[in-house]
């Protein structure tokens, strides 16, 4: 209402130690935040693959060999996998990699099922069936013969 009593001027809030530790826990906040952080060299790095920044090693190797096999691996094509020497985990690891990154294959989900195309993880078979299309320190790539 205009011309009516004038509204109290306001004190000046005093600081409370409520104020005090609530500010004290947002900055130990956002400095454990900056602690986590990565190096700043890898800050705006784009990562090579999604597994980089996490502690799944062999899942970076797997990718990698993988996503570099596939265009060496034809559309349609059966594949297997079988370790060296025989792993039924690393089996099945991979064979989850190969279903999810070799699209427009077929992934055989048995060992013992014949297949177009054999994914050894690990070192050369003692005695290797078909003819080897790609190989690294992670795995090799082999066309096994016709059924």
């Amino acid at each position: 209402m205009p011309g009516g009593p004038a509204a109290p001027a306001a004190r000046p809030r005093r600081r409370t130690l409520a104020d005090f530790v609530g500010l004290a826990g947002s900055v130990l906040l956002v400095g454990a935040a900056f602690v986590r952080l990565p190096p700043a060299s890898d800050l705006f790095r784009t990562p090579e693959t999604p597994f980089d920044y996490t502690q799944a090693g062999e899942a970076v190797q797997i990718f990698l060999f993988l996503t570099e096999a596939a265009s060496r691996i034809p559309a349609g094509a059966s594949v297997s996998v079988r370790s060296n020497p025989p792993d039924r985990i690393a089996e099945e690891r991979w064979r989850r990699f190969a279903q999810a990154l070799l699209p427009g294959r077929r992934v055989e989900w048995s060992s013992g099922a014949p297949a177009d195309i054999l994914l050894v993880p690990g070192p050369r078979p003692d005695s290797p069936s078909g003819t080897l299309l790609y190989e690294t320190p992670t795995g090799g790539v082999w066309k096994t013969a016709p059924r």
